[in-house]
């Protein structure tokens, strides 16, 4: 397991073999969506609805998630099960949590305690690139 790091905005941190980089900006610099592709990620966060610290870590026991996606909670164990995340990788998949828990998932989501919506005035802006 990697030990959990403090996330450095606009700076390019490192976990396993992804290099994550975040920024904050402003609501009106996005369109609010999550970006997908082959080995990039971009995600979106409120920055006011942050508490404390962000961390990337691996994941730990008893950690759940609201994927603002679904608007159900759960089990990181159950999510990668769904996501068919072999056991042998699930240690290398970046979690992100602030002082009150999880709030990303690479490759699932953002926590629904996080999610940028209408309200929204700064943006905490996360890209993950993977080495190949």
């Amino acid at each position: 397991n990697e030990n959990p790091i403090a996330v450095q905005l606009d700076k390019t941190n490192r976990f396993g073999s992804a290099e994550i980089f975040s920024e904050v900006i402003e609501n009106s610099e996005t369109n609010n969506l999550q970006i997908i592709s082959n080995y990039d990620l971009e995600y979106y966060l409120d920055c006011d609805k942050i508490h404390g610290r962000v961390t990337v870590r691996s994941r730990s026991e008893g950690d759940k998630i609201t994927l603002a996606s679904r608007k159900c909670t759960k089990s990181l164990k159950k999510l990668f099960n769904e996501l068919s995340i072999a056991p042998e990788k699930r240690n290398s998949v970046a979690v992100f949590a602030d002082d009150d828990g999880v709030i990303l998932v690479e490759g699932a989501g953002v926590d629904a305690r996080v999610a940028v919506d209408k309200t929204t005035e700064k943006i905490l802006k996360i890209f993950i690139k993977k080495r190949m």
